[in-house]
């Protein structure tokens, strides 16, 4: 009996909240349904867009509408997506027109090689990429709208190209870091070696790797010749 009423209480609870949703739901019909959306935003300082699936079109192309209006009208100055900083932080170089950034959109998101790709060397992020590239041309070099990764799907790639910007703007910090990283020497290209190794007592590699981030912090007056843009990417 208790079974049976706990699942009547569950199921009125289910129709009360599927009502408070019904209230407060909009249906996207044009660019004008966004409008409600737009204004509730305009003032924060962060906007989080879900998705129910990855990979559906319709959810980019509202997505697009909803950063390009938010960037337009709002001032908003970048867009952080579920994807690799290192690798996207080309796209980033791209859209802001930086030296040695690639021709096109399409010819960086073509590169991206680790799972998942689908997510953003598709279509839609080209369209939106090679949008914000002619809006930052119109932008000083301070002002443009950055583009970034929030995750570190590929931690041996990021630890490469911290090594490659040290090499060329901070020898003496290179040394120093490198020898933090060599911690890791055993496992390079396997990070499920490494999760297994310190889970069976291995020494853990994580002092080394906030090390290495404490020397880049505190060195941070010998970089010169860097942007503060080219400070973050180093430091992330």
């Amino acid at each position: 009996m208790k079974f049976y009423a706990n699942l009547i209480f569950l199921f009125v609870c289910y129709l009360c909240l599927a009502q408070d949703f019904k209230e407060k739901a909009h249906i996207l019909e044009s660019v004008a349904s966004l409008d409600i959306l737009i204004a509730a935003a305009s003032d924060k300082k962060l906007v989080l867009l879900g998705e129910a699936s990855h990979g559906t079109h319709e959810y980019y192309a509202w997505r697009d509408l909803i950063s390009r209006r938010l960037i337009e009208q709002h001032d908003f100055n970048f867009i952080a997506v579920e994807g690799d900083f290192a690798s996207l932080y080309e796209l980033n170089r791209y859209v802001k027109n930086k030296d040695g950034a690639a021709n096109t959109a399409r010819e960086v998101l073509l590169k991206l090689n680790r799972w998942p790709t689908w997510m953003w060397a598709n279509e839609e992020v080209v369209a939106l990429a090679e949008w914000l590239r002619k809006h930052n041309d119109k932008l000083p070099d301070n002002n443009k709208i950055g583009f970034y990764g929030m995750d570190v799907y590929d931690e041996w790639r990021s630890k490469t190209e911290v090594l490659n910007f040290l090499k060329i703007h901070n020898t003496n910090l290179f040394n120093l870091v490198k020898e933090q990283y060599s911690c890791f020497s055993p496992y390079i290209g396997d990070s499920w070696q490494y999760a297994k190794a310190v889970n069976f007592g291995r020494r853990s590699c994580s002092g080394a790797t906030k090390n290495a981030v404490e020397l880049i912090e505190k060195n941070k007056i010998t970089f010169q010749d860097i942007t503060e843009d080219d400070y973050l990417y180093l430091l992330q």
